[in-house]
């Protein structure tokens, strides 16, 4: 339904391009405690009418997880927003409440989509030009798998898991957050990078 909100708000938020604000943090991180305020007051005039995405989206989500616990005795499906309930109730110390499960859900799913299937197709491309890499990991698959293939299963396949490491070095599907701060100067060669700065290294080789 093109006029659901949902499908709106994910729409624009995957449609439209970064602004000229969202990437002036990205060229001048040392601008965020003048431009943090401005960010913060668009944010308040989004909120305020209900502009935000990250929130239409963040009231799905609760509304879904309000449904899982009213249908707790049914079948429960086997996702994301089931497995940190599950969590939740169980007795496990990594407890989250309804707020941290809305947002680590929405978080998720807008910063989880495209990185997860670039990646994926990356690894599939270095399965298909390494023939013997593909052999050892589909003998692995092979050994572990035993008729179910859950979390337990995945966490034996260390060899699977050396390769999407590696094929993450190669071609990491996102790089915008690869930043580090200098603790005291540095000087290579005829460069100085002074203390306190921020340095954004590419990680692309």
């Amino acid at each position: 339904n093109p006029r659901d909100k949902f499908y709106q708000a994910d729409k624009q938020h995957f449609d439209n391009p970064a602004n000229t604000l969202i990437l002036s943090f990205i060229w001048f991180p040392e601008f965020d405690s003048v431009l943090y305020y401005a960010r913060r007051f668009i944010q308040f005039i989004r909120e305020y009418f209900d502009w935000d995405n990250g929130l239409i989206l963040a009231r799905f989500v609760s509304a879904a997880i309000n449904l899982k616990l009213k249908n707790s005795n049914g079948n429960k499906k086997n996702d994301l927003i089931q497995a940190m309930l599950n969590a939740r109730q169980g007795d496990s110390n990594f407890k989250l409440t309804h707020n941290e499960i809305v947002s680590n859900g929405v978080f998720i799913y807008l910063a989880g989509y495209e990185t997860t299937s670039t990646a994926l197709a990356f690894v599939m491309h270095f399965l298909v030009n390494y023939p013997d890499i593909q052999n050892k990991v589909h003998e692995e698959l092979l050994e572990h798998f035993d008729g179910k293939f859950d979390y337990e299963t995945m966490s034996k396949l260390t060899y699977l898991q050396c390769v999407i490491y590696e094929t993450l070095r190669y071609y990491p599907p996102f790089t915008t957050f690869a930043t580090r701060g200098v603790e005291e100067d540095f000087h290579y060669k005829h460069v100085t990078i002074p203390k306190n700065a921020v340095v954004r290294v590419t990680t692309y080789q």
